[in-house]
């Protein structure tokens, strides 16, 4: 019965009637972002504190209940459409991929293509050109490598200065459960971290998971610049994410107008096109991007995307777009239902 009331919800248009009677005009933008995908087969999400990394099949059913609601294009079409007609012609989507994962290539774009659907990727050029990893990969490696029976969950938060006392799940018997808490604990607790800080708390936390002193973490692949330029020559657009993932909050100005100039023209150089679009990394220190708000507009971006969930309008800031994420689903008519509650919710002042 549940079932059948959510596609009704979904295929009556309800939150269209819900548009005209609210407001007529003043088309809603909702952007989707992703990260990582994965295949069907085996799959298990380790990174939940990144936003899950959902299935060949469930991005397939993402794509579909998207086409099926509203029209879905491209985020610099948006940014045109709202500059020349002062606001979208209808409702509308827009897909992004962070950094720049293997299965943007591998897994999206076959599935892009399939649907006719465009996407914008922002990649970290560092990583691209193999000069750095990602640390919340490594993060979730260490997790996964880790006899999380025998370790003494007081002594991490003590090495790493987290209390324990807020740690309900330590108390818990389910050690599963409990690994995978405590993993998303931290990995938001190391988002807020400078890149120094940072690396010296991976080191700490290593030393206890790990006892093997060769081990070494499964290598995540990026895309190549090979597959990016094939990606490009089909239509899928490319911004700037930085080179290394830096963290803008403890970066200065010369640093991080460095970072951003760098992977603009590293990406321009290798897709031919010139790059309007940023995405700030991890993306909801919006205190922080204020400094960085000049410096995208004097480059010559004529738009930057947060990670903060919201809808966005002609109203909005086109330098903190919010952006949500879709959950590891297959469903039709929840994705559909969740699209709709999505397309209602404005925030046109995120800070």
């Amino acid at each position: 019965m549940k079932d059948l009331i959510k596609k009704l919800f979904f295929l009556s248009g309800y939150h269209r009637l819900h548009r005209r009677l609210c407001s007529a005009s003043d088309r809603r933008l909702i952007i989707i972002m992703y990260h990582d995908l994965i295949e069907d087969e085996g799959a298990t999400d380790r990174t939940e504190f990144w936003g899950g990394k959902p299935t060949r099949s469930q991005f397939a059913a993402h794509l579909k209940a998207l086409t099926g609601f509203c029209r879905v294009i491209s985020m610099e079409e948006a940014i045109n459409e709202i500059t020349k007609h002062g606001e979208l012609v209808e409702d509308s989507a827009a897909i992004t991929f962070d950094d720049g994962y293997a299965s943007a290539y591998t897994i999206a774009f076959p599935l892009l293509k399939e649907y006719n659907v465009p996407a914008t990727v922002f990649p970290l050029t560092d990583w691209i050109d193999k000069k750095m990893t990602l640390w919340w990969e490594e993060l979730a490696a260490m997790f996964d490598a880790a006899d999380f029976g025998a370790v003494d969950v007081p002594q991490i938060c003590r090495l790493l200065e987290l209390d324990p006392t807020n740690d309900k799940s330590a108390r818990q018997s389910d050690r599963e459960g409990l690994k995978r808490r405590f993993r998303e604990r931290i990995g938001t607790a190391f988002r807020d971290k400078a890149e120094d800080e940072l690396r010296q708390l991976m080191n700490k936390l290593k030393s206890v998971l790990i006892k093997n002193d060769n081990w070494l973490p499964a290598e995540t692949k990026p895309m190549t610049w090979t597959e990016i330029g094939e990606m490009a020559e089909a239509g899928i657009r490319f911004g700037a994410h930085t080179c290394t993932h830096i963290n803008l909050k403890y970066a200065k100005r010369d640093l991080i107008e460095k970072e951003i100039v760098k992977s603009k023209q590293k990406i321009e150089h290798n897709v031919n096109r010139e790059v309007k679009g940023f995405a700030y990394p991890y993306g909801q220190d919006l205190a922080a991007y204020g400094k960085v708000e000049p410096i995208l507009r004097r480059l010559g971006f004529a738009y930057a995307c947060i990670g903060c969930p919201g809808a966005n309008n002609s109203q909005s800031n086109p330098f903190f777009l919010r952006r949500n994420t879709l959950p590891s689903a297959t469903s039709k008519a929840l994705l559909g239902g969740i699209l709709g509650q999505q397309i209602i919710e404005i925030n046109t002042n995120p800070i």
